[in-house]
């Protein structure tokens, strides 16, 4: 593994960590402005942190406003939300064309790849495979045991519902962090970096 690849790994690793309950060490270093350094050589950084939030149950209680509900609005970082149910023709289910529904084809797709790869699910996560905290660690993942094939693939097949993500989130998210932090997942997950090509947008919307 080379030291941008580690480095790179470091990162995602690192975002995936503001998809959990908040610690309060995490709210340690962003008053200290040291939580997003290992972004810095991949990611521009448009602002600082610190003053995010006044305390850290203020932290808290973003996430659980932002994330978990119970009252409307709020955007859980689950991937099948956001998508189609499932492609499946056969499935006979009333909601299988429509969006907002969990373990949808992606959170099966993502317990295949675990599963591939002999990869033990989280106890927390077990229900929902395909969420935000899971799918960037399973991307740093594959940046050390996996071929540039995959890592693309991976980042195509689950990184595309971000848009739709941060348009609900910023509904729910007064503060605007987690919408900047989601912002930075999908600037971090489609840059040269991961080798992602500008190009292979315009051949997405040819399909």
């Amino acid at each position: 593994m080379t030291e941008e690849k580690r480095q790179l790994s470091n990162a995602l690793m690192l975002l995936a960590e503001f998809y959990k309950p908040p610690t309060n060490e995490l709210y340690q270093a962003l008053r200290n402005g040291t939580a997003l350094e290992e972004l810095t050589p991949f990611v521009k950084m448009e602002e600082t942190y610190e003053d995010a939030f006044s305390s850290y149950e203020n932290m808290k209680q973003s996430y659980i406003h932002c994330f978990l509900g119970p009252s409307e609005p709020f955007a859980p970082p689950i991937e099948s939300l956001y998508k189609q149910w499932t492609d499946d023709p056969t499935a006979a289910v009333s909601f299988a064309r429509q969006t907002g529904f969990f373990y949808g084809d992606p959170a099966l797709h993502v317990q295949y790849l675990f599963r591939q790869f002999k990869l033990e699910f989280p106890e927390e996560y077990r229900t929902m495979p395909d969420h935000l905290t899971l799918l960037l660690e399973f991307l740093s993942f594959l940046l050390e045991h996996g071929t540039t094939d995959q890592i693309h693939s991976f980042i195509s097949d689950h990184f595309d519902w971000l848009d739709d993500f941060v348009k609900e989130l910023k509904k729910a998210d007064k503060s605007l962090f987690y919408v900047s932090i989601t912002q930075i997942v999908n600037q971090l997950v489609h840059s040269p970096s991961l080798g992602y090509r500008s190009e292979q947008l315009g051949e997405e919307r040819s399909e």
